[in-house]
């Protein structure tokens, strides 16, 4: 069955072990994420050959004041996204149920380069592509542009921190050199002192945050595979830094992170050699330290972590691929906003 039974055993396990193996997986396609995110509905779709899944794709679906229900596959799907014939295959399996929740839009944002020319076969594709610099850094739910470690033939951390900037480099060793240690664990003790300080980072910046519960059902779902770590750094048992990983795909993705306010002595860089090690060991070949507000080196998110580059450049994804079923919604919800943004850039 192309629409996966949540509740056969067998196929779960077959979709999940595609999912966590393909180098083309995300963490927020797996299973687990409907876990997470308890109040979307999903819906998991996949396409065979000769028995074998090659391609699959996790839908999250939640339900709008219009009435009307929006669908995301949040970095999905999980396959070589230029193959769009397949694309269409896959998102064919899904069509029937998406009319029948009366889904106006499934949106897709897979982790693929953007081009003209890929952007230009989307589109004779059948799809609608959100992607333009007018929108914004913003504009879309994932950053377009993203800040990715290339750990290829990497495997010591003194080849991890040659690739880093010079200044980059010297930041770290002086956290080195005044002791900062860091430590791992997948324990709810870890995650209530990480949540204490991510907490409290985001007061002082007066930004948005998620609810413990949220941390919990992560913890929950991937704790247990070792795929999430917290990591907490310390100096004379007192804790600077703490962050939260993802391995999974090809990656290491650090997602959540937060630190105390005053003198952290360089912790938090500290732990992203120390995360980067964890990808290197487990056979990643990149560490995604996500994505940026502003590609501008004024900005302190952006200067924090492009020393983290080196000589690379951050990464153009190529935004959101939007299937559209409901073209009179989308219309509405969607193109009329788009319009109206990129007529005040």
């Amino acid at each position: 069955m192309p629409v996966l039974d949540i509740n056969n055993q067998e196929e779960v396990q077959k979709f999940t072990t595609f999912v966590r193996s393909s180098k083309y997986g995300q963490i927020t396609q797996d299973l687990g994420w409907a876990d997470v995110k308890d109040n979307w509905e999903p819906l998991h779709v996949y396409l065979e050959d000769g028995g074998a899944i090659i391609a699959a794709m996790s839908i999250l679906m939640t339900k709008l004041p219009n009435g009307s229900r929006f669908a995301y596959a949040s970095k999905g799907p999980v396959m070589d996204v230029h193959n769009l014939d397949l694309v269409d295959k896959l998102v064919a399996e899904a069509k029937a149920t998406l009319l029948a929740k009366n889904v106006y839009l499934l949106r897709m944002d897979p982790e693929v380069d953007y081009s003209k020319e890929f952007d230009a076969e989307i589109k004779k594709h059948g799809y609608e592509t959100r992607n333009v610099n007018a929108l914004g850094l913003h504009g879309t739910i994932q950053p377009r542009f993203n800040m990715v470690v290339d750990l290829t033939g990497k495997t010591t951390q003194d080849e991890i921190v040659a690739g880093f900037t010079a200044k980059t480099r010297n930041k770290v060793r002086k956290g080195w050199k005044n002791e900062v240690t860091t430590r791992y664990s997948n324990d709810e003790t870890d995650l209530a002192i990480f949540y204490k300080i991510y907490q409290e980072m985001a007061d002082r910046h007066g930004i948005t945050y998620r609810p413990y519960d949220y941390f919990q059902r992560m913890l929950k779902a991937f704790g247990n595979d070792d795929i999430m770590r917290i990591y907490i750094c310390e100096k004379d048992n007192q804790v600077l830094a703490t962050g939260l990983g993802f391995a999974f795909g090809d990656k290491v993705w650090y997602m959540y992170a937060g630190s105390v306010s005053g003198e952290v002595f360089e912790a938090p860089r500290v732990m992203q050699v120390a995360m980067m090690e964890w990808a290197v060991a487990a056979g990643k070949h990149a560490y995604d330290l996500g994505g940026v507000g502003e590609i501008d080196p004024d900005d302190n998110l952006y200067r924090f972590k492009v020393g983290f580059l080196g000589k690379d450049e951050p990464r153009e994804y190529i935004g959101e691929i939007e299937y559209v079923l409901d073209d009179a919604v989308y219309e509405e919800l969607v193109r009329q906003k788009d319009r109206a943004t990129a007529s005040q850039d």
